[in-house]
């Protein structure tokens, strides 16, 4: 891919950090055909480079280079390759839009499945599907600060790239290993499948589908645009996956000379036999959004399940029965329900905001249902996709007939002390705004148990409803965010469920919890009840939940 469309996110955070505009042109871009600034790689510089570079010299806090392994697919070191994940570049002369925030390659990680050496099944045609997070950056600040290495490790330039050193090599691992539900080990239960994990580098969700620019007159530089396409990223894996109607000769990036030529080639999703899609954090998010998408495209009579971890805001009708109030100031006045204000932030996104700038994807049901009541903001509220459907009138009135948006069963997973999820309860949002428990003036600041209490009785509510496709929750009491790509959150954190303060039952890990859901009998009437449960108090002490 030519370089000045690979970096062009890099030139324009050059000038961000204080490169001089004279050293910058503009350029008609391959993605999208919209003027922006083109790089000049040898200006700007890269992250990981040299500490004395330009990078270090221009980011507003002097760059972060990037760690080993931050990219968190950490290298595979088993004596037997058959058990790594193998990166496969996406060919973006094949798929030009499936590309990551800096212009460079998507890719993403197989494994194919064996044959269960416990049951002697073969399970390469059922597949796990695995949608990485890393939150989003949809502003100035956040996306700088993003590339710059200013949000820490994690949150780096390592979700806006793949070759973040700027060489021209990838600079995600060939061989690639990720804990949790990717484990290859006996004690993961979907060990044997054939496994697919999307690396996330489009800092967007997973929702984007065209570029954002940001800076302008108010912001502390000149604009700069970033590719947000991780819904086109989703479309190319999909297609190349589905081998009877694409092209079929890609094959892992990884040299068969290194050894363990067996199991290389990666099997058709045209004949799956049951596919599970799932994501964690920002990957929930996108997995929601895309999955009803995705899943359309392997047969309709096999099994299919969507499986969401750590990402999950409370329900209106919990909020409204404790009556959370937004304090826009911070200054002990209770201006409205916290509710409205979620539905007005996302709604300003879709009117002309950030949502529009990169054409974001939602579920279709729910925006071809919801967009002409002006209600599409709902759309990318994670409760409502949940609980919510299209209602039709039937005879005889005011009897109606309802279709959740969803169609598949829901797995929720969150930590009932997640300290990220949790935030928003114990710390002023990003605006300086802060939650508040009543009306008026003066009443009390939201806490930890408040938190607890409300996403506790919205697993139990979503979980509960005929009206949800909600099927199964896990609520352990940790403070661990993530759980599907931490090998002891999904192995080792282990819960009962429990009535008011009283355990009941047996307590069980996520794995244990995720296969118990996968064998529990369908119900005849697909909006049921929850198949699976183990939600730990919401009483503070004691709790239940063992965290090694």
């Amino acid at each position: 891919m030519d370089v000045t469309i690979r970096t062009a996110i890099v030139a324009s955070l050059g000038l961000a950090c204080g490169v001089d505009t004279a050293e910058v042109e503009t350029s008609a871009r391959a993605l999208g055909g919209t003027p922006a600034f083109r790089n000049l790689s040898t200006v700007f510089g890269w992250p990981d480079a040299d500490p004395a570079s330009t990078f270090a010299r221009r980011c507003p806090s002097g760059g972060n280079r990037i760690p080993s392994g931050a990219s968190q697919v950490q290298t595979c070191g088993l004596a037997n390759p058959r058990g790594c994940l193998r990166r496969v570049t996406v060919d973006t002369t094949e798929f030009p839009e499936a590309v990551c925030g800096d212009g460079s390659p998507a890719v993403f990680y197989v494994r194919r499945g064996r044959t269960n050496p416990a049951t002697g099944v073969a399970e390469h045609n059922r597949w796990m599907f695995h949608v990485q997070g890393g939150g989003r950056c949809d502003n100035y600040e956040d996306c700088r600060d993003r590339w710059c290495g200013d949000q820490g490790a994690i949150y780096s330039a390592n979700k806006m790239s793949t070759d973040w050193t700027g060489d021209g090599v990838l600079d995600v691992p060939e061989l690639g290993s990720v804990a949790g539900i990717h484990s290859p080990g006996s004690n993961n239960p979907f060990a044997s499948w054939t496994h697919v994990f999307f690396y996330y580098c489009s800092s967007d969700s997973w929702m984007g589908r065209g570029d954002a620019s940001y800076g302008g007159l108010l912001a502390p530089g000149p604009r700069f645009s970033v590719e947000h396409r991780g819904h086109q990223i989703m479309e190319a894996v999909r297609t190349m996956l589905k081998k009877d109607s694409a092209d079929p000769a890609w094959v892992p990036d990884y040299d068969e000379s290194h050894g363990a030529s067996q199991g290389a080639l990666i099997p058709d999703l045209d004949h799956a036999e049951e596919v599970w899609f799932t994501g964690t954090s920002a990957g929930a998010k996108g997995a929601i959004m895309n999955a009803d998408w995705f899943l359309s495209a392997v047969p309709s009579t096999i099994p299919k399940r969507v499986v969401l971890d750590a990402n999950l805001r409370p329900s209106e009708t919990q909020l409204a029965a404790e009556d959370i109030q937004v304090d826009l100031g911070c200054d002990g006045n209770s201006d409205l329900p916290f509710w409205n204000y979620q539905l007005s932030q996302e709604a300003q996104s879709w009117g002309g905001g950030w949502y529009d700038d990169v054409d974001a994807f939602v579920d279709e049901s729910c925006r071809a249902h919801l967009e002409p009541l002006g209600r599409i903001g709902e759309c990318s509220l994670m409760p409502s996709l949940l609980s919510d459907g299209e209602r039709v009138p039937v005879n005889p009135p005011p009897a109606v007939s309802f279709t959740p948006f969803l169609s598949h069963p829901v797995f929720l997973r969150l930590d009932l002390q997640d300290p990220l999820v949790g935030r928003v309860f114990l710390e002023p949002l990003d605006n300086g705004a802060c939650l508040r428990k009543g009306p008026g003036l003066l009443p009390p600041r939201t806490d930890e148990g408040d938190f607890v209490r409300i996403m506790r009785a919205t697993l139990e509510e979503l979980s509960g409803s005929v009206l949800s496709r909600v099927t199964g929750v896990f609520g352990p009491r940790c403070g661990r965010h993530v759980g599907l790509e931490n090998g002891p959150a999904y192995l080792q954190h282990r819960t009962p469920d429990t009535v008011g303060a009283a355990a009941v039952g047996p307590d069980a890990s996520l794995a244990e919890s995720l296969e118990a859901w996968r064998t529990a009998a369908m119900p005849l009437n697909p909006l049921n009840f929850a198949l699976y449960r183990r939600l730990d108090t919401d009483v503070l002490n004691p709790k239940y939940s063992t965290c090694p």
